[in-house]
């Protein structure tokens, strides 16, 4: 009996009616033991109202994806509490074991804690004779370069960022000598007396297993030794995935599912949940990587700063605050320019998550802004401006109508990245008369179809700009 299913009212409060109906169909069996398809979810996705419209057409994915980390969560034993103060319900479970619940954590008014299981990963090497170490920064790495050389090969310390590594050394590491130097199996006990584990905290989320011969032998490069056990704890030792999974809150299934639906996967130390995200900036030269999410979050280097949806509104990459009255963008965006001194906002909201944000400022004429349900902005209404600064909605890839009907100039970076949708992006320019000639080759689809359209035809001579 499904009615009444408190799993499908947390899922229908945190993501959708829709996605709770959509799990009804896709997990009934999950369903009938309350609490692990819930955990699962939550685990990994952050609570908000798109998720449906991400998974909607990928049903059968989704489903196989769920299910394999659903087998990592089905262990509600007596090691572990599943709270909802939210709801009627209540579930408290007594630790008769005694061991340590590893994190509380809070999500939109109920509480679940995540237990400890037995079988950690240092537990089942330890059981299999090997020494378990993180490594929790790169410095940590020089202990074992003896040993393997693969992470320090073009490894420096900004990429360790972006990865979680760990070693198994055998306890008698240094009483194991290569017993035929012409022998290049991956499999003998020299191989298997160092283990290097790596996974890649960015959006492929990859795992990487290396033996002792690393990435070399004798000096000579081997492909076939370049990656150990098919990159699969449990071919190390069973159920070594599962306490990795469980320790470490690694997603180890079904990675290409997430790419394909654009969802980020947090990195080392963060919250290990997905968010679904409008604009990826940096993440190289120095530029620290930053997500701008749908669900009004930043994620800078793997921090997650979340903001309060009552004050707060994060369109692309521009943050509005609604009780200072300020608009801010990032990235070197010139947007929050053409905003001055707001009086008041207003926003009007319809059942299928689109906004109408309407600013009033102290001097001139109300502007406006349309975002889709994924808070991505889809138009921008500004009869006050008249000089466009560079780099003007550079992340906008989803703008589908421009009124700037006073605008006279427009620098370098215009709608950088709008490419998919510009022929089908409407502007409204009738008083444009200089453009960077960078951003109208770029966007000549955009302005064959709009009201500047009848000026193009003149020739101009000017290089840097064009000019109507």
């Amino acid at each position: 009996m499904l009615e009444n299913n408190i799993d499908l009212e947390i899922l229908k409060q945190e993501y959708s009616e829709d996605f709770s109906a959509l799990c009804q169909e896709l997990f009934p069996n999950l369903l009938e033991r309350q609490g692990i398809l819930t955990k699962t979810i939550l685990k990994r996705f952050a609570p908000n109202k798109i998720l449906f419209k991400c998974v909607k057409n990928k049903k059968e994915l989704f489903k196989e994806y769920i299910n394999n980390l659903a087998e990592i969560e089905n262990d509600l034993n007596d090691e572990e509490q599943l709270i909802y103060p939210f709801y009627s319900a209540k579930i408290n479970v007594q630790n008769n074991l005694g061991m340590p619940i590893t994190h509380l954590k809070q999500v939109a008014g109920f509480q679940i804690l995540i237990h400890t299981q037995q079988d950690l990963p240092k537990n089942l090497f330890e059981n299999a004779g090997y020494n378990f170490y993180e490594c929790e920064n790169f410095s940590d790495l020089e202990k074992f370069k003896k040993y393997t050389p693969i992470m320090h090969d073009g490894f420096n310390e900004e990429k360790f960022k972006n990865y979680k590594v760990w070693f198994a050394v055998k306890k008698n590491v240094d009483d194991i000598n290569i017993l035929d130097p012409s022998n290049n199996s991956k499999n003998d006990e020299y191989a298997k007396s160092v283990i290097q584990i790596i996974y890649s905290c960015e959006t492929n989320n990859s795992l990487e297993i290396y033996n002792r011969y690393g990435n070399t032998y004798n000096g000579t490069p081997f492909d076939s030794l370049k990656m150990s056990y098919k990159a699969q704890l449990d071919n190390i030792i069973p159920g070594l995935a599962k306490a990795f999974a469980n320790a470490y809150n690694l997603d180890l299934a079904q990675k290409t599912f997430l790419s394909r639906i654009n969802f980020h996967m947090l990195g080392q130390g963060m919250d290990g949940q997905h968010h679904k995200y409008n604009v990826e900036v940096g993440g190289f030269f120095n530029i620290p990587l930053q997500y701008y999410c749908a669900d009004n979050c930043i994620i800078v280097d793997g921090v997650v700063y979340q903001f309060d949806e009552d004050r707060y509104l994060l369109i692309d990459n521009h943050l509005i605050d609604l009780e200072e009255k300020t608009v801010k963008s990032f990235c070197g965006d010139s947007f929050a320019k053409t905003i001055s001194k707001i009086d008041h906002i207003n926003i009007i909201r319809d059942k299928k998550g689109q906004k109408l944000i309407t600013i009033t400022p102290v001097e001139g004429e109300d502007i406006k802004i349309a975002t889709n349900p994924q808070n991505q902005m889809v138009g921008y209404d500004n009869p006050n401006v008249t000089t466009i600064e560079k780099n003007f909605l550079e992340y906008a890839n989803a703008l589908q109508y421009l009124n700037l009907q006073n605008v006279v100039s427009i620098q370098k970076g215009f709608l950088n990245l709008l490419h998919d949708n510009q022929k089908t992006l409407k502007m409204n320019l009738p008083k444009l008369q200089y453009i960077d000639n960078s951003s109208y080759e770029r966007l000549k689809e955009a302005f064959k179809n709009s009201p500047t359209s009848h000026k193009l035809n003149k020739t101009f001579s000017d290089k840097k700009v064009i000019k109507f």
